[in-house]
Formats: structure tokens, C-alpha cells, sequence
């Protein structure tokens, strides 16, 4: 079950489980949780609740954190969002019950909430944690709902946090003489949106130009999404030529522009008659999509030798 889980097959997992119990074969809590896991991985809250349920009615230690974990993960990624009072309710109940929580209950709880367009109660969620229980992932989900909220003060202060992070994480690894890749690139797309958005040209380019040189490299590359936010703005602005040229640094860097990005710029060319951008664009686009599939040709190549 465990080999489909990280396949992301839920279905079979749960097939090996319904076999186990057709056979009556020892089944526990422990055997319900890479199902269960895997369900809520998949988004599909409605098929874990019912297996984590029936968990519940099985003997074994009721104190185990794992199935509330993955439960409270199905809440955060549920496809409607609609789960976030859930979440609660689960967390609240492994307090109540004395049951080991981690700072990934948190930033479940935090990211069932931002999903659900509870942003007030994501702040307070994330004000109560301690320094040590931030992790990246809570500082992704939170730059999401500072974005959402064009709460600046929060963007800066989870940079902060963030970049402080990074830095301890690379000191340790020079230390122990390790490799270390501690992407934070989403807190800085975060930071860079809400720029563009107030229309702070020269604070967006100051931090884009230190995403390029950052000290640690891969802690602030730009990606996809830092293009189609700079592809975006350009299309809002009508300021054509930046347009082009953000789709040719995105090529240029071994990205992409995401759909949406690509969408509405093609959009706003059009209603303004610009046809030959829209040309131009998909021209950079199509050259993305082959630069892609020659990189996978030679990743293909130099792992079958």
C-alpha cells in the first residue's frame, strides 16, 4: 500500500485494504493510514472521513497522531475548501485527547483555512506558532493568503522569517559539509505581487534584481510563477514590449509561462488589437514547450546510460 500511496493511487491501496479484510486478514489503525493519506493527498476528503471513521472503530492505541495527521492533511487539501471547520474539529480533538500535535497539524489547519478564504483566521492560526514550528510550507501557505489579502506588512514580515530560515538552514548544512536547497522562492513572489499591485515599480525590480543574485542561489531562483506575475502586470499596464520580454526571460531561465498568466495576456493583446503580440507570444510559447520536451529527451538519455 505504501508503494501506491507515493504513486498517488489511492483507489489501489484501497483495493489492497478491502482484500485484507475480505480475507480476514489482521488489519489495525496502522493499516488504515497510507489510504487514508493517500485519499486526502488526492483531495478526495469524502473517501478519507469514511475510511478514517472507520478506523476509529477498530481496537489499537486511540493516541496515535498519524491518521489525525493525514486526516487534517484530506481538510487542507480538499477540492471546494469548504473543510477548514473540520480541520479544527480534528485538532481540537487531538488536544482534547492529549494526542501528540506537530507542527504539520498547524500548517494543515493554516492551509485548510487559507484554502477556504479564511485568511483572518489563518493570521491568528500562524501568529500562534513559535519560531521553530514555521516551516516552508506554512510560510508558502501564508504568502498565498498575504497575496490574496494585498497585506503587505504580513508579505514582508514571512520574507523575513523566511530568508532567516534559509539562511540558519545553510549555515548548518556548510557546517555538516551537505548539499542544501531551501527554496523560499513563493514568499518573494508574494512580496513581488503586492508591489506590482500598488504599482512600486522600483521596489518590484529592487527585489526582483535580488532574486537573480541572491547569495544562496537556489533559495530565491525565479520561476513560473515570478514570469507570469511579471506577464500579468505587463498585460494590465499595457506595456507591450515588457510583455514579450518577460515570456523570453522565462524561456531564457528554463521556465514557463503558467495558463492563466498566458491567458490574459492574450486577452488584454486582443482587446486592444494587438494581434501581432499575441503571435509574438505564442511563438515564445510554443519555443517553451520544445525546450521543454529536449530537456526530458537528454534527463531520458543520460538516466538510461
Amino acid at each position: 500500500m505504501k508503494i501506491y500511496k507515493l504513486a498517488g493511487k489511492p483507489d489501489r491501496c484501497n483495493a489492497v485494504l478491502e482484500y485484507m479484510i475480505k480475507c480476514k486478514m489482521s488489519v489495525d489503525r496502522e493499516t488504515y493510514l497510507p489510504v487514508v493519506s493517500s485519499y486526502g493527498s488526492a483531495g478526495d476528503y469524502a473517501q478519507a472521513s469514511r475510511l478514517f471513521e472507520e478506523s476509529r472503530e477498530l481496537k489499537g492505541r486511540n493516541k496515535r497522531p498519524q491518521l489525525y495527521s493525514a486526516m487534517i492533511g484530506a481538510c487542507a487539501n480538499a477540492r471546494d475548501g469548504s473543510k477548514w471547520m473540520e480541520a479544527i474539529g480534528l485538532f481540537e480533538e487531538m488536544r482534547q485527547n492529549d494526542i501528540l500535535i506537530t507542527a504539520s497539524n498547524h500548517n494543515a489547519v493554516i492551509g485548510a483555512l487559507v484554502k477556504g478564504e479564511r485568511y483572518a483566521a489563518a493570521k491568528e492560526w500562524y501568529k500562534q506558532l513559535e519560531p521553530m514550528q514555521k516551516t516552508r510550507v506554512v510560510f508558502s501557505i501564508m504568502s498565498k493568503a498575504s497575496m490574496e489579502t494585498d497585506d503587505l506588512d504580513l508579505a514582508r514580515s514571512i520574507l523575513k522569517e523566511a530568508t532567516g530560515h534559509a539562511d540558519e538552514a545553510f549555515k548548518k548544512a556548510v557546517a555538516a559539509r551537505v548539499l542544501m536547497n531551501y527554496p523560499i522562492t513563493d514568499v518573494y513572489n508574494a512580496v513581488l505581487s503586492i508591489y506590482l499591485n500598488r504599482r512600486d515599480i522600483d521596489k518590484a525590480m529592487g527585489l526582483f534584481e535580488k532574486m537573480n543574485t541572491h547569495k544562496y542561489k537556489s533559495t530565491a531562483t525565479p520561476n513560473s510563477q515570478t514570469y507570469s506575475i511579471l506577464l500579468v502586470y505587463s498585460a494590465n499596464e499595457l506595456l507591450w514590449d515588457d510583455l514579450i520580454s518577460a515570456a523570453q526571460m522565462a524561456r531564457a531561465n528554463f521556465s514557463y509561462i503558467l495558463p492563466y498568466a498566458y491567458k490574459h495576456a492574450v486577452s488584454a493583446c486582443k482587446e486592444h488589437h494587438r494581434d501581432d503580440l499575441v503571435i509574438k507570444l505564442d511563438l515564445e510559447m510554443h519555443k517553451m514547450s520544445a525546450d521543454a520536451r529536449e530537456r526530458r529527451r537528454r534527463d531520458q538519455l543520460q538516466s538510461s546510460r
